[in-house]
């Protein structure tokens, strides 16, 4: 199994380095009440909220993404097709309606590409 390189401008080994970042960690440290750059409990709340709101704000992000994405996708494949059949349906609709007889074949010949094109995507 590999295992990662340590970052050698980080001090201490590297299982400890990340118990370093924890929001959790930072008062349990053995002594850091006395060290100068402690950070106090609402400071080390502010930074474990920040973390919080930010994995929340990046998962909304990529979800919003790839939902965009995904739609587009969809779109490019099937909306030449719906595209078609919506034509041939209003043109089916239009030409009963105006009784346009010389064109009756438009709207069916329309519907029947839109369909097969449909089909054939799938």
């Amino acid at each position: 199994m590999i295992q990662p390189t340590p970052n050698p401008s980080q001090e201490g080994s590297w299982p400890n380095a990340s118990e370093r970042c924890s929001p959790q960690s930072e008062g349990q440290r053995a002594g850091s009440e006395n060290r100068p750059d402690s950070v106090s409990p609402s400071r080390s709340f502010g930074r474990y909220l920040w973390t919080i709101l930010k994995a929340l704000g990046q998962s909304l992000w990529m979800n919003v993404r790839l939902g965009v994405q995904s739609v587009f996708n969809t779109w490019l494949l099937t909306l030449p097709a719906c595209v078609l059949m919506l034509f041939g349906w209003y043109d089916g609709w239009n030409n009963s309606f105006n009784k346009g007889y010389e064109q009756f074949l438009v709207a069916p010949g329309i519907s029947w590409l839109g369909m097969m094109l449909f089909i054939a995507e799938s």
